[in-house]
Order: structure tokens, then C-alpha cells, then sequence
């Protein structure tokens, strides 16, 4: 059986069942309807920021020689990575030459469109699954492609071995480019409630988003669309913080539930989308 396709369908089935209790891992919402992150079950506290220091930003590799960081990159004369263009807030991917369209969102920067590098520019080895069903390019550029975890954060001696018991043991220690471009990494749960801050869940959705109470307005111009082009009310992305060993958190958007945005967890070896965050 396919199982990128699986790993999505999973992904979907676990939102919309509300895997684990909805007590903790549901966001709380605050008096500015700003939504919360957090689950309380968590083997790994997902919003410690204690692995996500200033000093995890310099150029540094781990012992198998992996880098951590995409600091290496360089910059053009604003400061900003050499692929991002702050006239027109594009990015362009050196490897492939796509060109994806950003919004600044407070102080971060964000890709505004999944990822959707195929095979051809990465180790696809990381992670023993099979190809996704063959989609249309026009559905591709729209929706992006589907990584796992392992392959996002391009940790491939994990391929048959998990990483993280607890927070002490886990692989991730800051900022790691991963499948992301250069200047670009695999946003962590904490980064993710720095978005959420901003305001509303209905300003970072694509004005297509029309499911019952939320209609995206998309004030930032993030355009979080619909996850593919059969599921109107759902969008999970992967997150680099681990769940358990064999697991790691994505943040899910559903506006068919009460609480919009929840934190939940799947198999590493399981795929959803990937959208970037500027170092």
C-alpha cells in the first residue's frame, strides 16, 4: 500500500477523530482569540524553547555530520538569504528553481505556499516509503508535496531507528534546514505559536477557506489552504519537534471543530505537508 498516501489519510482521520483527550492537546484560546498550543501528554515538552537557543543559529553540524543549521547561506545586501527577493517576498529554491511566494507575519518570515521539492533534489533514502500517487502539476503547485519527518529534517541514520525518549535524548537542538532551502528550516512548535500570536487563525487562512464558521481572510498573506483537493476542512504541517521516539508533532487547522488549531502527533515515518520558516 502506498504509504505517503496512507500517512496523509492518517493525518486527516487522527484530526478529525481528535487523537488523544482534547484536554490536552487542544489549543486554549486567550481574550484576543489568539489560539494556545499545547498537550500536556507530551513525552517532549513541545513549547520549550530550551533547545531553541541563540546559540543553536551558528554554523554547526552534529556528530554525523549533518548541519543543523542553514546559516552557511549567503546573504544579499538587506541581510536576507541570497534566494529571497524582500521586493517582490518571493523565494526562489536554488535546487529546483521554484519560486514561492512569502509573508512577513510580525518578525518572522514564512514561506506562503507548501513545500513541493521532489526526490530528485534530496536523500529520499531517510525514510522507507514509496512514491505518492502521481498528481497532476497544477494540484502540486498548489498543495505542495507530502514529507515524513524523517526526510523533512533529512536525519537519515534515524531511518531505522528512533531518536528521541525525551527531551534530553532528542535529536533536534534549534533551527535545522532539513528539506527547507538555504536560509530556510522546519519550523518548531514554538515558532508556530509565535504565528499564532499575531491574532486570529482566520487572518493566516487563504481566502478560499469557506468552512463552516471561518472564512479565511488572509490579512498576512500566509494562505494557508485546504491540505489537498478533497479535504475543505483540514491542514496539518509538520512541525521539528519529536512527539515520543518513534512519533513527532504537526499543527493541524480545522475550522470544523470548536478549537481551530490543535498539536497533534503521528509516526515518523508518516507524511503531511511542510512549509518553511527564514533563519
Amino acid at each position: 500500500m502506498n504509504t505517503k498516501f496512507l500517512a496523509y489519510g492518517f493525518a486527516i482521520a487522527c484530526t478529525l477523530a481528535s487523537c488523544g483527550d482534547d484536554s490536552s492537546t487542544g489549543p486554549s484560546t486567550n481574550s484576543s482569540g489568539v489560539s494556545q498550543l499545547s498537550s500536556s501528554s507530551a513525552a517532549i515538552n513541545p513549547t520549550s524553547t530550551t533547545t531553541e537557543s541563540s546559540d543553536s543559529k551558528e554554523n554547526s553540524s552534529d556528530s554525523n555530520g549533518y548541519s543543523s543549521s542553514s546559516q552557511e547561506t549567503s546573504a544579499n545586501s538587506n541581510g536576507y538569504p541570497a534566494n529571497y527577493d524582500p521586493t517582490t517576498n518571493t523565494l526562489t529554491d536554488e535546487r529546483d528553481g521554484e519560486i514561492y511566494k512569502t509573508a512577513k507575519v510580525g518578525e518572522q518570515i514564512w514561506m506562503a505556499e507548501n513545500l513541493r521539492t521532489n526526490k530528485a533534489n534530496y536523500d529520499d533514502t531517510c525514510a522507507p516509503n514509496e512514491d505518492e500517487p502521481q498528481k497532476a502539476e497544477s494540484v502540486i503547485k498548489k498543495f505542495g508535496r507530502y514529507y515524513t519527518w524523517i526526510n523533512a529534517m533529512q536525519l537519515c541514520e534515524y531511518r531505522y531507528k528512533w531518536a528521541a525518549a525525551s527531551e534530553t535524548d532528542s535529536v533536534y537542538h534549534g533551527p535545522r534546514q532539513g528539506l527547507c532551502p538555504k536560509g530556510w528550516h522546519v519550523p518548531s512548535t514554538s515558532e508556530w505559536q509565535t504565528l499564532l500570536d499575531q491574532g486570529p487563525v482566520k487572518k493566516l487562512l487563504s481566502t478560499e477557506w469557506d468552512y463552516v464558521n471561518y472564512k479565511g481572510t488572509d490579512d498576512y498573506g500566509f494562505s494557508l489552504t485546504i491540505p489537498t483537493e478533497n479535504s475543505p476542512s483540514a491542514s496539518c504541517l509538520l512541525t521539528a519537534n519529536e512527539y515520543a521516539a518513534d512519533q513527532n508533532y504537526m499543527i493541524c487547522f480545522q475550522t470544523n471543530f470548536q478549537q481551530p488549531v490543535k498539536l497533534e502527533h503521528i509516526y515518523k515515518y508518516q507524511a503531511t505537508s511542510l512549509r518553511c520558516l527564514m533563519d
